[in-house]
C-alpha cells in the first residue's frame, strides 16, 4: 500500500509539479462510509496543513478508477461551511481520477484548514450471490479501499462503516 501511495505521489508530482506534494499534508482524517441505502456515501473530514514554504489555494482529491466510474455526486465544504468549487482535473494514467478543490482563501505556510468531502457512489454494492431462491437470505458485497486514497501524506486515519443491519458475514 505504501509503495502504491508513493508511486501515485510520483505520478501526480510529474503531472502537477513537485512543489504540489511537499506543501500539503492531511494531519487528521475521519472517514464515514454509510452503506444504509443502495448508495455508498463517503463523508471525509480532514485537517489539511500547509507544511511547505509557499501559499496555496488548491487541494486535490483523488479517487481510485474502480470507484471513480461510479461517482454520482461530490461536494466539498471548508470549516466555515462554504461550498468549494470541485472540478475534474484530467491526469495521465488510468489508476485514479483527480479532482481540484479551490479553497476559499489562500493557505499560508504553517496554516491549516478543515475540509468536509462528500462523495456518493452508485452501483458499488453487488448482490451476493447474484441469484437466490425466494427462501434464501439475500446479501450484498461491498468492496472498497480501507485507506484514505490521497496524493498527500496522511498522519492519521479513522474509518467508520455504517451498515443497515447488524448481520455481517
Amino acid at each position: 500500500a505504501m509503495r502504491r501511495l508513493l508511486f501515485l505521489s510520483l505520478c501526480l508530482s510529474l503531472c502537477l509539479g513537485v512543489e504540489f506534494y511537499s506543501q500539503l499534508q492531511n494531519t487528521k482524517v475521519e472517514r464515514k462510509v454509510d452503506l444504509t441505502s443502495q448508495l455508498a456515501r463517503h463523508t471525509i473530514s480532514t485537517t489539511v496543513e500547509n507544511v511547505g514554504t509557499q501559499r496555496t489555494d488548491v487541494y486535490y482529491v483523488s479517487v481510485e478508477m474502480e470507484s471513480a466510474v461510479h461517482l454520482a455526486f461530490a461536494r466539498v465544504y471548508d470549516g466555515e461551511q462554504n461550498l468549494l468549487k470541485f472540478t475534474y482535473h484530467p491526469t495521465p494514467g488510468n489508476d485514479y481520477k483527480l479532482y481540484r478543490v479551490d479553497l476559499s482563501s489562500a493557505l499560508l505556510p504553517g496554516e491549516s484548514v478543515k475540509l468536509k468531502i462528500e462523495l456518493v457512489f452508485s452501483h458499488r454494492m453487488k448482490p451476493f450471490p447474484e441469484e437466490i431462491t425466494q427462501s434464501e437470505r439475500h446479501l450484498v458485497r461491498y468492496t472498497d479501499n480501507h485507506h484514505f486514497f490521497s496524493p498527500y501524506p496522511t498522519e492519521s486515519v479513522r474509518t467508520r462503516i455504517i451498515l443497515s443491519s447488524a448481520s455481517v458475514q
